[in-house]
């Protein structure tokens, strides 16, 4: 499924377009800095699909370092899940 995250139709996001979640850190990094903020979320939520408790405490520091709340929250909530 496609997802328009860009303004103007520029740029496509597809979930399998990124390969790493390295990828996907360094786009929401890119995209935070030059504000494009539906490119942002769609990162947000592509990493937050792909939190578990083996990597829950990592993004959450990555995520409290970017401010991105709702990879926050779902790292916390993994966090606590498997304790």
């Amino acid at each position: 499924m496609l997802k328009r995250f860009l303004p103007y139709d520029i740029i496509f996001f597809r979930d399998d377009g990124i390969t790493s979640l390295e990828e996907a850190w360094e786009l929401l990094q890119t995209s935070d800095m030059l504000g494009f903020i539906k490119c942002a979320k769609a990162c947000d939520q592509f990493i937050s699909s792909r939190t578990n408790e083996k990597n829950a405490r990592e993004f959450y520091e990555l995520a409290n370092i970017y401010g991105r709340m709702q990879i926050m929250r779902t790292a916390v909530r993994e966090i606590i899940l498997s304790t």
